[in-house]
């Protein structure tokens, strides 16, 4: 998950996630803690959300402040799916944001 002009959040074996750029102890923090291996993709999309939120200097996460993509493996090829801007407000509104404060709260 990429956010425009912020740090990434990958996952690889071996690491589960990383998270660089502004607030990066945060994020990575949140990452350590909450990151499970045996997430769904959408429970994965949700904890980025959820740590955007914490660490990014925004009031409010929007489409047009935020790209996700997804790699899938499909028979054997790797395929790359960015979310429209439809799905990402979905998802941006499926995660409950009222209960995480901002990186000065910390």
């Amino acid at each position: 998950v990429r956010s425009r002009g912020l740090g990434d959040v990958y996952k690889r074996q071996g690491i589960n996630a990383e998270y660089g750029g502004a607030n990066n102890q945060t994020a990575t923090s949140m990452l350590r803690q909450e990151w499970k291996p045996t997430f769904t993709l959408d429970e994965a999309l949700k904890l980025a959300v959820k740590v955007l939120a914490k660490t990014m200097d925004s009031t409010a996460l929007t489409s047009e402040k935020l790209e996700f993509g997804v790699l899938k493996r499909e028979n054997e090829k790797v395929k790359w799916q960015e979310l429209t801007d439809k799905e990402l407000e979905t998802l941006i509104a499926s995660v409950n944001l009222t209960s995480i404060t901002s990186p000065d709260d910390s």
